[in-house]
């Protein structure tokens, strides 16, 4: 059995060949710019006891609307951060491979697929009404002064935290 094909059609499937490969570049360029249109990013390369620090530092980039691990275990040295808008989000990426502290590294990249399922989860649930709970517990801010009973009256007086120079200071000069 012989199969005939015109020259018409030969030249019609060569022309569609580079119109379907630019079809799949768009189409792979579409989702590339998706990942940067998202207010969701992912953190990693720490432990927890640098949590607190990698959350400051990441409130540089923009308001934090919600930020957890979204059902995993606390010992995970991850977190996932949404931010208010995509800008901040972008901005947050651009933090990929710096460093923190002397022991602290960290990677950024956009929320993948394979974590968005259960972040969506979470994020309806808390959204429906439920409560919202991190798999860590909150963090306390840490207050640049101290509070102390005032003498009679049982008020509270907010005193200025000693740095380490007047401490050292008070304990050789004894004032």
């Amino acid at each position: 059995m012989q199969v005939s094909t015109s020259p018409y059609a030969a030249a019609r499937a060569a022309a569609a060949a580079p119109a379907a490969a630019a079809g799949r570049d768009l189409a792979r360029a579409a989702r590339a710019l998706e990942q940067y249109e998202d207010t969701w990013v992912t953190v990693f390369g720490f432990g927890p006891s640098d949590l607190p620090l990698v959350i400051r530092e990441f409130s540089k980039a923009g308001d934090i609307a919600q930020f957890g691990t979204f059902g995993e275990a606390s010992s995970v040295n991850w977190i996932h951060i949404q931010y208010q808008n995509k800008h901040a989000a972008q901005r947050a990426l651009l933090h990929n491979g710096e460093q923190l502290s002397a022991t602290c590294m960290v990677g950024v990249k956009p929320l993948d697929a394979s974590h968005r399922a259960a972040v969506e989860r979470q994020a309806g649930a808390a959204a429906g009404g439920a409560s919202f709970a991190m798999a860590f517990p909150k963090l306390q801010q840490q207050r640049p002064y101290t509070l102390e009973a005032a003498s009679g009256a049982g008020a509270v007086v907010p005193l200025a935290t000693k740095g380490l120079a007047q401490r050292v200071r008070e304990f050789v000069l004894g004032c």
